[in-house]
């Protein structure tokens, strides 16, 4: 919900000299006679310092009001690195010889045991006491031994390795799509690579797969197309989601979901030859382009809907120790940025190329393809139990526990 807000708040702040010239334009109400020079020299400052200051009250939450939640987790103590600190420690070292002499050390259980084992009667609530303290301390010990940690080497099972491998697809057609989609729709209906000789624009010859040109939307008109998708996508959110995965399952709609990917990819190109109620080089409007619009965004963002939280949970659960959770979350947001960032560059790259060819659609045919592998890579990803590998002496607290499953093969020879 708040990505389409600020998708649509975005598109309405882009280029605010132009837009609204009676608020920051000459003469305007926030102006002046000249009106809001940095919006004039920097049209698109104003929805990134809307971005800017989201970013760090988002910081500033993190920061003061999330707490930890890692096993193991030890907080730096910032005041041990304070100065006076230090100073005071320091002193307190130097002025320590006054208090020098006989200290009073704690009774252990064994010292009791021995001291008990002379007597003959009346002890017997006493070595009551001491063998509860002793089971006490045991306890205690074993409550406070820290937890094994799995090797890195041991960190990289198969099924770890197709999940990130499934991610890194995922992530880089997401991040493909989004610099398509803008670019697509703000590209000139009828793009020309050169003039003719007279200097008017040439007519290019457009055919299934070649023909150039997007739908020239203004900025607002794109952020009012790109927020489509925030709407559409709490709707799925809510509404289609929550049922489809409690009847068919995590995998099965998972795997489903990806293969609307391809499809709306090689769909969303020919939005350029539907019926427009404007004529060139005007920008696209009517009825069948925003129809357009709305199919390729609905096969896009359903699949979206499913693989997203599906890849979350199924990366969380590939996890083959607790120990090395946060490395595979670590793992799977490092994979994520890398090909996230990869995407827009070579589909920006394959859009441009083949725009000057004529041939608006192949950069949007390249990511289906890419997408498509994705889909295949998808069916060797299975949902794990977060705990597949048992380190010395767990098997055991297992067995005396019967807190940690042992797979699949295991909990099907305990059904027979």
């Amino acid at each position: 919900m708040l990505i389409s807000a600020t998708t649509v708040l975005s598109g309405l702040l882009a280029d605010p000299f132009i837009s609204y010239p009676h608020l920051f334009g000459p003469n305007s109400t926030f102006g002046g006679a000249e009106g809001i020079a940095w919006m004039k020299n920097h049209p698109y400052a104003a929805p990134n310092l809307l971005c800017s200051l989201l970013l760090v009250i988002e910081a500033l939450l993190c920061t003061f009001f999330l707490d930890e939640t890692l096993k193991g987790f030890t907080e730096v103590d910032v005041a041990a690195f304070n100065p006076v600190t230090i100073a005071k420690g320091i002193w307190s070292r130097l002025t320590e010889a006054k208090n020098k002499g006989y200290k009073l050390v704690g009774e252990t259980a064994m010292a009791r045991r021995g001291l008990l084992s002379g007597r003959e009667e009346g002890s017997i609530e006493l070595d009551r006491i001491a063998d509860a303290n002793e089971l006490r301390e045991r306890q205690d010990s074993h409550a406070t031994r820290p937890m094994q940690r799995l090797p890195f080497r041991r960190v990289w099972t198969p099924n770890v390795c197709w999940t990130l491998l499934s991610i890194a697809i995922f992530d880089f057609h997401m991040g493909a799509f989004s610099t398509l989609w803008i670019l697509f729709l703000s590209t000139s209906r009828e793009f020309v690579p050169g003039n003719s000789t007279d200097g008017k624009p040439q007519k290019q010859e457009r055919g299934a797969f070649k023909f150039g040109g997007g739908l020239a939307f203004p900025p607002p008109t794109i952020g009012l197309a790109m927020a489509i998708i925030g709407f559409v996508g709490i709707i799925l959110q809510f509404v289609l989601y929550p049922r489809a995965n409690a009847r068919f399952g995590l995998m099965r709609c998972f795997r489903s979901s990806l293969f609307l990917f391809p499809l709306a990819y090689f769909l969303a190109p020919y939005i350029a030859l539907m019926p427009s109620d404007s004529a060139s080089p005007a920008p696209a409007s009517g009825f069948w382009i925003w129809l357009g619009i709305g199919g390729v965004v609905l096969l896009q963002v359903a699949a979206r809907t499913f693989a997203l939280p599906a890849s979350i949970l199924l990366l969380n659960n590939s996890s083959p120790h607790p120990s090395v959770l946060a490395t595979i979350h670590g793992l799977g947001q490092a994979d994520s940025a890398a090909f996230r960032t990869i995407g827009p560059i070579l589909s920006a790259s394959w859009y441009g190329t083949w725009l000057e060819r004529g041939v608006v659609g192949m950069a949007w045919w390249y990511v289906a393809a890419i997408s498509a592998l994705g889909t295949a890579a998808s069916f060797k990803v299975r949902n794990g139990n977060g705990h597949e590998i048992l380190l010395p002496g767990e098997e055991e607290r297992a067995d005396e526990q019967g807190q940690v499953s042992r797979g699949p093969a295991a909990a099907e020879s305990t059904r027979k």
